[in-house]
């Protein structure tokens, strides 16, 4: 009987293994490869491999060790072959994969990150020039020597795509290149050397000297660094200087300034300085926020300006950076607007860039609010959603 059972026993876990599935062969199994092994990196479960198929060498990924085994293409090599596949932390935004091909006597470098949001690999296009610049004319390449190239280059976080500034030699920089200035604190103190405790605020690099001036550009340490394998820096300003040794005060010439939301570089302000003063008319804007625009004469905000934002456009007259008089208050900017968004008409008077005097908003014509201000304050009779009231120095009497 025990040998019945045993019998038993064994017919049905050799049926229950049938029934299992088996793990389909990953992409890569069985293929001929150009490196010695697959390359795993540290986020999102990537597995790279890359094939020798039809005399030539294709790059390929898949999310192996995560949510897909689907392959998707990395990118092409030819003719080349793999010398060096490697990772390095650049900036805190995660590993960027460096290959490093060779054909006949010449080398080839590319880079290549992973986007979490998308589940994608893409090929740093903005850092391709820097690493043609690396392995251009070599005799010898490998690991070591790009990575020691690469350490001595002060490198931003190329995971942000910046908006181009249609200035024709700001868009041209090469972020990697330039001269180093040097390194500042919070403070703009220009320090002696790269701290080695942590990361400083900023540094500077210049680009171009004409006359005088040098082409200039500010990198300001981006947030959520700590703990991070390397610091992110992002370009916050591009001008042209007379003293790039100077934190600030000695711009002169067109003026740009990014702001950085997320992994996209937008255009914040745009004008002219002249011998470290704002001068002229200048243009700001936060995308999906606020713009305005207007003049400014020796540093302050001068004549008329437009501020506009989803709900309301106000224009009116700046003098010495301060509003001044009556302001019209105008529609919106209507894509801007949440579906739930009023865009509001009226107006507000101001007195050294405090509201003093009537003010008004309407919607569609029929008024919401509507009283006097004095010195900042509602004074006086008020007409507000829900019926208003009578105010003294902003505070609301009675019931």
């Amino acid at each position: 009987m025990r040998q019945t059972f045993w019998m038993s026993t064994m017919a049905a876990l050799l049926a229950l293994g049938a029934l299992a599935p088996v793990q389909a062969a990953r992409f890569y199994e069985g293929v001929p490869m150009a490196t010695a092994k697959v390359v795993e990196r540290r986020d999102g479960g990537v597995v790279l491999a890359f094939l020798r198929e039809n005399g030539e060498v294709n790059g390929y990924y898949c999310q192996c060790n995560g949510i897909s085994e689907k392959r998707m293409n990395l990118d092409k090599y030819g003719k080349a072959s793999i010398a060096a596949v490697f990772q390095l932390d650049l900036d805190s935004e995660g590993e960027t994969t460096f290959v490093l091909t060779r054909n006949g006597g010449q080398y080839g470098l590319h880079a290549y990150r992973y986007e979490s949001s998308g589940g994608k690999m893409f090929k740093v296009a903005a850092l391709q020039p820097t690493l043609n610049a690396i392995v251009r004319g070599a005799n010898t390449m490998d690991e070591a020597r790009v990575r020691a190239a690469l350490a001595r280059l002060q490198l931003i976080d190329y995971s942000i795509a910046y908006a181009p500034t249609g200035v024709a030699e700001f868009d041209a920089i090469e972020h990697a290149h330039g001269t180093l200035v040097g390194y500042f604190n919070i403070d703009g103190d220009l320090l002696p050397g790269k701290p080695a405790d942590k990361p400083a605020f900023a540094y500077k690099k210049t680009f171009q000297e004409k006359d005088g001036h040098f082409l200039t550009v500010t990198y300001l340490l981006g947030k959520g660094w700590q703990g991070s394998r390397a610091p992110s820096y992002h370009v916050k300003w591009i001008t042209w200087e007379t003293q790039p040794q100077r934190f600030a005060a000695s711009q002169d010439g067109v003026f740009i300034e990014y702001e950085v939301n997320g992994c996209v570089g937008s255009v914040f302000a745009r004008g002219q300085y002249v011998h470290g003063k704002r001068t002229g008319i200048w243009h700001y804007e936060e995308p999906n926020t606020i713009r305005s625009s207007g003049a400014f004469v020796d540093d302050k905000a001068e004549g008329p300006w437009t501020y506009a934002s989803g709900d309301e456009t106000t224009t009116g007259l700046m003098v010495k950076g301060q509003r001044t008089g009556r302001w019209e208050v105008s529609p919106g900017v209507e894509e801007w607007r949440a579906a739930d968004m009023h865009s509001f008409t009226g107006y507000d008077h101001f007195v050294k860039d405090r509201l003093d005097g009537p003010s008004e908003r309407r919607i569609d014509g029929v008024v919401q609010w509507q009283g006097n201000y004095v010195n900042g304050k509602k004074q006086g009779q008020w007409v507000e959603p829900g019926g208003g009231g009578l105010y003294v120095d902003d505070v609301r009497q009675g019931p």
